[in-house]
């Protein structure tokens, strides 16, 4: 009999990177249950490419592909974006559009 995990706003309060930042460290196995949004999405990935990678435009044109998300746990993510990696990295970069 499966169990049934009980939603709580808990995890709504806790800021993208943190949850992130558990994520990655092995204290979280997968982002909780309708955690992600697209909002948040955006946060995790311009936290990456600007503060972890330090990449610029033309690193990111040239680097960032799926296996970039998900080497960083974040590949699920592509299904909050129809067209994918590329949509992500416009919706996460309009100033770069």
């Amino acid at each position: 009999m499966a169990r049934t995990r009980r939603k709580t706003e808990d995890n709504l309060l806790v800021p993208p990177l943190e949850m992130y930042s558990r994520l990655v460290n092995g204290t979280l196995k997968t982002f909780p249950n309708n955690y992600l949004d697209k909002e948040a999405i955006k946060e995790i990935v311009r936290h990456l490419i600007l503060n972890v990678y330090h990449y610029t435009r033309e690193d990111v044109l040239e680097k960032v592909n799926h296996k970039f998300f998900q080497d960083n746990h974040i590949g699920g993510a592509r299904k909050f974006f129809e067209k994918g990696d590329i949509e992500m990295l416009v919706y996460s970069f309009p100033e770069w559009d």
